[in-house]
């Protein structure tokens, strides 16, 4: 089994984050036997998007946050 990483950059994206944290919830079950992972960097978005990941990876072991520390 492959492991599968997917890595999403964002800055200011919580709206667009939330929605799409949902469609990669629908299609994580359909990885093909691989171990998939869902990796978001932020840029230290002042909108919230980091605070948003955090309390999806409450429910999602497959989801990873990474937030700049500049």
């Amino acid at each position: 089994m492959a492991k599968v990483v997917i890595i999403i950059p964002t800055y200011n994206e919580r709206e667009n984050t939330a929605r799409m944290i949902e469609a990669l919830s629908e299609v994580a079950g359909m990885s093909g036997g691989h171990e998939l992972h869902v990796l978001y960097v932020d840029g230290k978005s002042p909108d919230g998007t980091a605070d948003l990941v955090r309390e999806k990876q409450k429910a999602l072991p497959w989801l990873h946050l990474m937030v700049e520390e500049q």
